[in-house]
């Protein structure tokens, strides 16, 4: 053991306060402090979460930046409750190459404080049946929706996984608690290929207490067909 210098950084990561719900995602801010005269950059990762919550491969910060944004996920199956989160940070560099990097030869390493992050129900499930718009044309996608757990205010909703060719018309709608449907109108150009498509599916984005939760649900198809 060795009496060393202290490290001239120190990693944070801001406690949540919300939660992380099942099939969405979270994004903490992370928050790199620099003593003074230390401008080299620093790679960062998150090593441990609780079950079912997915995290980011490893990510530099930039010399003179000091601020991250760390985006974990929950499966859909993601046991709920609360468990410890922390993110490691490392100097460049070293005296060797390779694997010996990553155990600390050369490199200074420090770790965040732990904090608690908890996976809860989704807001809502989504369900829809297939539909069909033509080139040229345009047609309703809608999803109906079942609450879960309760959110307050309005909810942004966007439609992802579109092919080419096939877009939203105007701006997404809008949610409250209380919705029973989310519908979008889509329209398709002459670019769009002919035939079914899977894998759409819909975004709730939730504000709460001044930070945003993502939720994906629904599995949906859509056939484009030809001109009349």
């Amino acid at each position: 053991m060795a009496v060393t210098d202290p490290a001239p950084m120190a990693i944070e990561l801001v406690q949540p306060s919300v939660p992380v719900v099942r099939g969405g995602e979270l994004f903490i801010p992370v928050k790199l402090t620099r003593q003074s005269g230390f401008d080299e950059p620093i790679e960062w990762q998150a090593d441990f979460a609780p079950a079912g919550v997915g995290l980011p491969p490893k990510d530099v910060i930039p010399p003179g930046a000091t601020e991250a944004t760390l985006r974990i996920t929950a499966d859909a199956k993601a046991p709920l409750g609360k468990g410890p989160l922390y993110v490691m940070a490392t100097t460049l560099g070293g005296e060797n190459e390779g694997a010996s990097q990553y155990l600390g030869a050369g490199r200074i390493r420090v770790s965040s404080q732990i904090i608690e992050v908890e996976v809860a129900e989704p807001f809502v499930e989504l369900a829809s049946e297939p539909v069909s718009v033509r080139r040229g044309g345009r047609a309703t996608y809608a999803f109906a929706v079942t609450p879960k757990s309760s959110f307050e205010g309005e909810a942004e909703a966007n439609l992802l996984g579109l092919p080419k060719g096939v877009t939203v018309v105007g701006d997404g709608p809008t949610i409250t608690k209380n919705a029973k449907q989310i519908a979008f109108e889509i329209e398709a150009t002459d670019d769009a290929l002919l035939g079914a498509v899977s894998g759409l599916e819909c975004e709730i984005i939730v504000k709460s207490a001044g930070q945003e939760i993502r939720q994906r649900a629904g599995k949906g198809t859509l056939r484009i067909d030809p001109r009349l």
